[in-house]
């Protein structure tokens, strides 16, 4: 078999490869999607298409969620959440293939992430207090937590993926990086300046904070071998593993709380595997 064929190259390049140690379980997904992706590049289909693709069937499944629950004939939930998995995977993995990254797309796959995951929780709010009878301020409660549980672990994931990848750099670049605006990468096109503007400042109010967060608490001196033990036994805290998770639960007809109870104790999985790395800022007086 040889290796250096070009479609080994482009399959390479088009996964997250952790280089002499291997793949992650988090990388999964992205070896089932690696044939659709390479019948695509065949196509005229864009990877921002993709992701408006992602996005859709992720909002009919919650759609569908609130009409079919109690789970009782769920085949068709099981197929757009899995849809939303695939094509989530897919855009990225199809832009890095067919070398069409842009800023304005990596800002699009975020803001569409992180507002399907707000409709997420809200539609998981509405389930608790509707159909579980739960008291709704103890829906809310517990759905606020997992919510914060998703998006930060998922923040984490992608924080400390970028401090392995680039050990070369000064970790306050690395912090940079990571917060701040992505820049204007086609400034001869007014369109796309507005359109990457407006994304910018949807990525301000929604991810950035959450990063500002987790960049302040965390150490940036965890060594490489730290890192990659924290990444393995961390990798249900990547953003489509939340999903992969959460489409087992729908697969198999469970309560829609074990997501619930899923998110709260990944959380707290987290802190303990991070609490050796994490800062805490004393003031003397």
């Amino acid at each position: 078999m040889n290796l250096k064929h070009p479609l080994f190259v482009d399959f390479k390049l088009g996964m997250r490869s952790e280089g002499e140690y291997g793949y992650r379980l988090d990388d999964g997904p992205y070896f089932i999607t690696w044939p659709l992706v390479y019948v695509l590049k065949k196509t005229g289909v864009t990877p921002n298409q993709i992701c408006l693709l992602s996005f859709l069937s992720g909002t009919v499944f919650l759609a569908g969620l609130l009409q079919n629950y109690p789970l009782t004939n769920h085949y068709l939930l099981i197929l757009l959440l899995g849809l939303r998995i695939l094509f989530d995977c897919i855009d990225g993995q199809h832009a890095r293939y067919s070398r069409q990254t842009t800023n304005l797309g990596a800002l699009y796959d975020l803001a569409a992430d992180f507002v399907f995951t707000v409709l997420l929780f809200i539609t998981l709010t509405y389930l608790l207090i509707v159909q579980n009878r739960v008291e709704p301020l103890l829906a809310i409660l517990i759905c606020l937590i997992a919510f914060l549980s998703f998006v930060v672990t998922a923040t984490v994931h992608s924080y400390l993926v970028l401090l392995q990848e680039s050990t070369e750099l000064p970790p306050l670049v690395i912090k940079e990086r990571f917060m701040s605006s992505l820049p204007d990468d086609c400034p001869q096109s007014p369109a796309y300046t507005r359109k990457l503007n407006l994304f910018n400042r949807l990525f301000g109010v929604t991810w950035r904070p959450v990063s500002l967060v987790v960049t302040s608490v965390l150490r940036k001196n965890i060594p490489q071998k730290n890192m990659v033990f924290l990444l393995h036994s961390l990798s249900l805290t990547e953003y489509g593993m939340h999903l992969v998770i959460l489409w087992v639960i729908v697969l198999t007809g469970s309560p829609l709380l074990y997501f619930l109870i899923f998110e709260i104790i990944l959380f707290g999985l987290t802190i303990i595997l991070l609490s050796p790395y994490i800062q805490v800022r004393t003031t003397v007086n």
